[in-house]
């Protein structure tokens, strides 16, 4: 049945809650490159009900609400388009605006990896860099996550703050 997912299990019940949701977040880790695999299973399973393959109506959600997706990852900006990051985080939000509203991107890039790289083979990383950068740059992350709580739950517009691939 359209607009409807056609395996009933568990997530049914959260999948009926984001019909009457207001707006809608969705964070993920980023591994290999893209969301973490059950992430990618829930997008799947929330927006191919809606997919109307018609010039149209390309989507079924019966109304229109503002999206975000929230992406940490251990790579740090300077080489999110290098490695097609950005290809990634414009699909999904390319499939979550079309078919539920516009779409907020909000990325925290370079964030710690371990609480203790002592304990683990990470030489790639400068593991004082990381814990300063964890330390001074994670908590304004933390504050500009929430305020886009915020203009979600207010019903403000997405921001259309550049990607760091976009910026000049």
């Amino acid at each position: 049945m359209d607009g409807i997912c056609s395996v009933q299990d568990d997530l049914t019940e959260v999948l009926d809650l984001v019909k009457q949701a207001d707006a809608l977040i969705i964070g993920s880790p980023v591994y290999y490159g893209a969301e973490s695999a059950a992430t990618r299973a829930f997008l799947e399973r929330l927006c191919f009900p809606y997919l109307k393959y018609s010039k149209v109506v390309p989507s079924l959600f019966p109304r229109r609400i503002n999206t975000a997706m929230i992406y940490t990852m251990n790579a740090p900006d300077q080489i999110l388009q290098r490695i097609g990051y950005d290809r990634m985080f414009a699909m999904t939000q390319m499939m979550l605006g079309m078919h539920f509203g516009a779409c907020e991107l909000f990325l925290s890039s370079d964030t710690l990896q371990y609480s203790d790289y002592d304990k683990y083979e990470a030489e790639a990383f400068d593991k004082n860099a990381k814990l300063q950068r964890h330390t001074k740059v994670f908590p304004d992350d933390c504050k500009r996550a929430f305020a886009l709580g915020v203009r979600m739950a207010s019903g403000k517009v997405p921001d259309p703050t550049p990607m760091p691939w976009q910026e000049s």
